[in-house]
């Protein structure tokens, strides 16, 4: 929408506007507190996950969640090549290193 300010510029906002604004203020503070929520309990949670690959229900037996660790990716160490000046593929490969993907919990549709 506005991509840039004006330089020098001041937006004066009143009645809907500063509630409008308040309630924004607000909403962000609420949401600092539940990201620590969810921090703390993910931080409780992830020990008795270890490194199963999937989440059951001990009481129905129904699968929770996954918690697999995301494809792997290559990516090229460019500094690496520059370097190397007037490189040839056979040097780009040479500097190419894969690196391991985040492993993440997807909770399913029943679990949700």
């Amino acid at each position: 929408m506005w991509p840039r300010h004006k330089a020098g510029s001041a937006i004066t906002i009143n009645g809907d506007g500063e509630q409008l604004f308040q309630r924004y203020l607000e909403a962000k503070a609420e949401e600092k507190r539940i990201a620590a929520t969810i921090k703390n309990i993910r931080d409780e949670l992830m020990p008795m996950l270890a490194d199963g690959e999937v989440v059951l229900s001990g009481s129905t037996g129904k699968q929770l969640a996954s918690f697999k660790a995301n494809r792997d990716s290559m990516k090229t160490d460019w500094k690496s090549v520059a370097i190397a000046a007037g490189a040839s593929e056979e040097q780009i490969a040479a500097h190419t290193v894969i690196t391991p993907g985040a492993r993440v919990l997807r909770p399913t549709k029943e679990a949700e």
